[in-house]
């Protein structure tokens, strides 16, 4: 994952710093496991808004690919992330598992949204 991830996943996100990254679990633990498929690195500040729940990732998959849901509705496809520069992408493995539904929204998510 580190190989992977080795900035922030967070759509828009420009922190670039490796050294500033948390390691986030799409579905929070110890529901969701310490996969590949459920972990990936978000900046401080995108992996404390999204577990204040200004965002969350409804489908993480091992390739790095994910959607986002904001506590506005908004959806945003990442696609994959090759773990080797110059090498194509990996087919994209089969899922049984659907996706989650987005959580509420904060009580308190009136203003801008921070993505």
């Amino acid at each position: 994952m580190l190989k992977r991830d080795d900035v922030c996943r967070a759509p828009g996100c420009t922190d670039r710093h490796a050294a500033r990254l948390d390691m986030d679990h799409a579905e929070p633990f110890p529901a969701g496991t310490s996969s590949a498929q459920n972990c990936g690195a978000l900046s401080r500040r995108c992996h404390q808004l999204k577990t204040e729940g200004f965002a969350d990732i409804v489908d993480s998959r091992a390739d790095g690919s994910a959607t986002w849901v904001t506590a506005w509705g908004q959806r945003i496809a990442l696609p994959p992330r090759p773990i080797l520069p110059g090498r194509p992408d990996p087919e994209p493995p089969s899922r049984d598992v659907p996706p989650r539904s987005p959580s509420p929204p904060p009580p308190d998510s009136a203003g801008d949204p921070p993505f």
